[in-house]
């Protein structure tokens, strides 16, 4: 489960890219609440372009090691949490 603050920052994430449509912390049943019509058109087209995803790798790495989807940069190995 993402940890808010860590994982990704308050304020400019969307609940799809922190993976809330998928551990069911947004109600898409629900009546209105702010951010309604932007969070509806993502779950009803596709989804984000980006998501907070757990990387597993096989040995040790160096802290801040890129972590790569082909050429494309998608973050930094950090240590894990406890």
């Amino acid at each position: 489960m993402p940890k808010g603050g860590v994982d990704f920052a308050y304020g400019d994430t969307f609940p799809h890219e922190a993976d809330m449509d998928a551990l069911h912390g947004v109600d898409f049943e629900k009546g209105c609440y702010v951010g309604q019509e932007v969070v509806s058109r993502m779950q009803h087209r596709g989804g984000p372009r980006k998501r907070v995803v757990r990387v597993r790798l096989a040995g040790r790495r160096p802290r801040r090691t890129p972590v790569l989807d082909g050429e494309l940069r998608s973050g930094l190995w950090a240590r894990p949490r406890a």
